[in-house]
């Protein structure tokens, strides 16, 4: 916790919430990227299915002259196309219209592959063609209406592409069955004509049936999205409300402490015992009140913190545990609690806030002392785990019920035997912890059970070059 009255200024710049319609950009965007990555997978998978196909056509596993050269050929192309695409995936796009120009890009680059693969085996003697509805499918996922109707067009125009370029002799007619379906497709226009239009019926049906579902979708996420801005503001302007409401009880209550504590000293006379106990027990429900404040004020600003990463600095955690150890050791003599921590070791260093993080192991440590049975132990753990850092905080003391484990975290909750153990507490230490691991994008875990005490595990990244 931080000290009664000891509000400190901040070193980190307090900066207003992004703005909510910033905010749906930004999860469309990243949905956008998670989609785009699932797609150069779902490639790879594709590549591995033709040449199956094409292993299949060589060693003549089915009756069917298929030529294997197709199904090498496609499959060469589509390798080289999603190893570009994955390269290209790694790097960040400028923005959601960049991500869906690539994307159409490479369903151009399918639709011609599916094209040449439904020609090798024979267009309409096999469903091949319907392979296109996946990209139709795919396409009112990834674009808007217009587009995915646009994707629609040029996958009917890729599909029917070979049916058309054997009847106007442009290449030979393959027919796979030697049976008289290519002959009559290819030598009479209207039955040409009406596989055209069969085709781009179904595609036709296949993207407004989707697309009307897309769209129901999409309108509940947009619902969702304006109810998520309208949480957002609620919550904003709530904690600006506390934060104004908290400020201007604390002048009051410190103008009170103030007089009780000038005439607890005798500067206006002599008082009675009687009433020196009373100005005591004033003194103490102040400290008590401000310590309240205080602790609110710090949780709001730390609700509306957004850190950039030109805020954070690699921070010594060893060190850092040292100093918070030595503070509550201190704390428990008192109560005979003693805090174990082994500060030999090389430093590890997490990308953060030093006064933040501070905050965050002292609210753990004096926690851990104060609920702890005089003669218990709080036992304090660093240690690096890849590419994280894990730190525990282990006691022996009066632990938390299993049904309350979660709601510690809230604000202003206290347990029933937290309650009866330090009645004075403000039951805010704990969602100061939370928020600031949250800001440094870390986890936060708690285990316990009732008299037996609790352990709370903190992991955090490591430190990065770029933050030393």
């Amino acid at each position: 916790m931080i000290a009664p009255g000891a509000e400190q200024e901040s070193s980190h710049r307090e900066r207003p919430l992004p703005r909510p319609s910033v905010l749906a950009s930004e999860l469309r965007t990243r949905e956008l990227a998670e989609r785009l990555r699932w797609f150069v997978l779902m490639r790879w998978a594709a590549v591995l299915v033709t040449l199956g196909g094409g292993l299949v056509a060589h060693l003549r596993w089915l009756p069917a002259k298929l030529d294997p050269r197709y199904f090498v050929a496609v499959a060469s192309m589509l390798a080289l196309s999603n190893l570009g695409a994955t390269l290209r995936a790694r790097r960040p796009f400028s923005g959601a219209v960049a991500m869906r120009w690539f994307l159409f890009v490479q369903m151009l680059t399918d639709f011609a592959a599916l094209s040449v693969i439904s020609y090798a085996c024979g267009t309409v003697e096999t469903p091949v063609l319907t392979l296109f509805m996946l990209h139709i499918i795919l396409a009112t996922q990834f674009f808007p209406s217009r587009h995915s109707q646009l994707a629609t067009l040029v996958a009917w125009a890729f599909a029917c592409a070979p049916l058309l370029l054997e009847y106007a002799g442009a290449i030979p007619v393959l027919t796979i069955f030697d049976g008289h379906l290519k002959a009559q497709t290819s030598g009479d226009l209207r039955v040409t004509m009406g596989f055209v239009a069969g085709i781009g019926g179904s595609y036709g049906v296949c993207w407004y049936l989707v697309s009307r579902i897309t769209s129901s979708l999409k309108r509940r996420e947009h619902q969702l999205q304006e109810a998520f801005e309208l949480l957002q503001r609620v919550d904003r302007e709530k904690s600006l409300y506390v934060l104004r409401a908290t400020h201007e009880l604390k002048s009051p209550i410190t103008a009170i402490q103030g007089y009780a504590y000038t005439l607890r000293d005798g500067y206006y006379g002599p008082l009675p015992e009687k009433a020196l106990e009373v100005l005591d027990r004033i003194g103490d429900r102040c400290d008590r009140v401000t310590g309240k404040i205080t602790d609110i004020i710090q949780l709001s600003r730390l609700r509306t913190l957004v850190q950039s990463p030109r805020d954070r600095v690699a921070v010594d955690l060893r060190a850092m545990l040292a100093v918070e150890a030595r503070e509550a050791a201190l704390q428990g003599e008192l109560r005979r609690v003693a805090v174990a921590f082994d500060s030999s070791g090389p430093p590890v260093r997490v990308a953060g806030a030093q006064e933040l993080l501070h905050t965050l192991f002292s609210n753990l440590l004096r926690n851990a002392v104060q609920y702890s049975r005089e003669g218990g132990q709080v036992t304090v753990s660093l240690d690096r785990s890849r590419s994280v850092a894990v730190i525990k905080v282990t006691d022996q003391g009066i632990g938390i019920p299993k049904e309350h484990l979660e709601e510690v975290f809230e604000e202003h909750f206290r347990s029933p035997n937290a309650l009866t153990h330090h009645p004075g507490g403000t039951g805010l230490g704990l969602p100061m912890v939370k928020e600031i691991v949250r800001i440094h994008d870390g986890q936060l875990k708690v285990e316990s059970e009732e008299g037996q005490g609790a352990a709370f595990t903190v992991t955090l990244p490591l430190a990065g070059p770029e933050d030393n």
